[in-house]
């Protein structure tokens, strides 16, 4: 509910200023109490969690940061793994673990997963993209 209030799209991208930019200020305020929510039982919690994370100030939390490495490494629910991968590529201070984090994950057993590392890269990439993320890119579109 948090996330629609705070108009935060599905990578956790803010709406244009609104109502929206008055929400995102009061879950500024109480981040660290959400944080709480990315060790949730429920994994639909967690991926609410992790969009909520964007919305933070960056570079994240260390804590924040361990925590969506964790899930990103173990989680059952390749959907909140594939986020968390998407959430480190943005809040991570370290461009080196995050590329290396990206170059595994384009192996990853979860076709989300894989998806996520290509997008993540693609979005630092220039043409000519590489060919790696784009055949990732392109087996996901045609398996889906």
């Amino acid at each position: 509910m948090l996330t629609g209030l705070a108009e935060l799209d599905e990578r956790g991208v803010p709406a244009p200023e609104s109502l929206g930019g008055r929400v995102r200020a009061a879950v500024l305020a109480e981040l660290p109490l959400l944080m709480g929510c990315l060790t949730d039982p429920d994994p639909f919690v967690r991926q609410a969690a992790i969009r909520l994370a964007y919305v933070g100030t960056r570079p994240a939390d260390p804590a924040v940061v361990r925590t969506l490495a964790d899930l990103h490494e173990s989680d059952p629910s390749a959907l909140t793994r594939a986020d968390a991968l998407t959430a480190l590529a943005l809040l991570d201070p370290d461009p080196a673990t995050v590329r290396d984090r990206e170059a595994t994950a384009l192996d990853d057993r979860d076709r989300e997963v894989r998806l996520a590392a290509a997008l993540s890269g693609l979005d630092r990439a220039e043409p000519p993209y590489p060919a790696a993320l784009m055949a990732v890119v392109a087996t996901a579109r045609t398996s889906s």
